[in-house]
């Protein structure tokens, strides 16, 4: 046996993979997930049937109300004062805001 060489052991885990995923605390992360995803799923119907409204009655794919009205409808604030603000400081607030809408 060379010297300073490490030896790796190997030790049995303590519990099984089957075991793991069968323990309580799987099973109520599991359990969250899909309850997460439920509530996603009935809280977006309203929200995509308004995006689709709104994309009718304004004649543009809700492609761009998605990703490009909504987006700038958030950040108003700042693209207004990045509109009506000094010289000087237009690039950096019109940097930010469009770093936040991206």
């Amino acid at each position: 046996m060379q010297e300073g060489v490490p030896i790796l052991k190997v030790e049995k885990p303590e519990q099984s993979l089957v075991k793991k995923l069968l323990s309580w605390r799987t099973l109520r992360a599991s359990l969250e997930v899909i309850l997460g995803m439920l509530v996603v799923i009935y809280l977006a119907r309203p929200f995509m049937m308004n995006i689709q409204l709104l994309s009718e009655s304004a004649g543009v794919p809700s492609f761009y109300v998605v990703f490009v009205v909504i987006p700038l409808a958030r950040n108003l604030k700042n693209t207004l004062s990045a509109h009506f603000c000094r010289k000087k400081d237009k690039a950096k607030i019109t940097s930010d805001t469009f770093s936040e809408v991206s």
